[in-house]
């Protein structure tokens, strides 16, 4: 069993507030993942969930995380890792709510290893649909949260999972998924992400119903593969 690794910033360190900070512990972040064997690091890399300034991003601020994520991705290049950014909704995040800003930011930090980490929840939130978002982001989406609309067990809520894996479909999706839900969480997630009751019930429902549901559905799109 291998492992894929992401987290979101302290909130001492949300990124467009101390760069320098949120550099040095990603690079560390980096380095943990590279000894778990991961390729990666993603999620939240560039904000801390629930710092909200009441405005849009900043250019200054923009170009401050572009800048900063540029030189961890370099570092993470350097061990032969790739970093991800993630989609986060307007209310856990005022930089990237949509896959098309996500990949302005890719834009700007121009690393050839950065690349798309799209979440099924933040898109129910943020876009007006799923495939079409999917296929825009095209090659560049390499990691996807598989979670449903209220973060519960997948296939009982509102999202269309047949939009989201005939769009993975449709781009050769070939990078890693992952079901998130939340069956235990601690104090600072339950802040950051407003999880303020139990969506999911039995834990064993959730991992048995919910993988064989995304399972089955992957399947019937010809994206499981040995």
């Amino acid at each position: 069993m291998g492992a894929t690794c992401g987290l979101g910033l302290p909130k001492d360190l949300h990124m467009p507030f101390n760069p320098e900070g949120a550099e040095a512990f990603l690079r560390r972040a980096l380095d943990v993942s590279h000894d778990l064997g991961s390729p990666l690091l993603t999620g939240a890399i560039y904000t801390n969930l629930g710092t909200l300034t009441g405005k849009p991003p900043t250019e200054q601020e923009l170009d401050t995380v572009a800048h900063s994520l540029k030189r961890v991705a370099q570092y993470a290049a350097d061990k032969n890792m790739y970093i991800c950014v993630e989609n986060l909704n307007r209310y856990e995040s005022y930089m990237c709510n949509l896959a098309s800003q996500v990949c302005e930011m890719l834009d700007r930090i121009d690393e050839p290893n950065a690349y798309a980490h799209l979440d099924t929840y933040h898109m129910n939130i943020e876009e007006k649909g799923w495939y079409d978002p999917i296929v825009a982001t095209g090659k560049r989406l390499r990691y996807v949260h598989l979670s449903e609309s209220d973060r519960g067990i997948p296939g009982t809520g509102n999202v269309r999972w047949d939009d989201v894996f005939r769009g993975l479909q449709e781009i050769g999706f070939e990078g890693h998924v992952a079901m998130e839900s939340f069956a235990d969480v601690n104090e600072d997630v339950k802040g950051a992400t407003c999880m303020w009751r139990d969506v999911v019930g039995d834990p064993q429902k959730l991992v048995g119903e919910g993988l064989a549901f995304l399972r089955s559905r992957a399947a019937d799109h010809g994206l499981l593969h040995d």
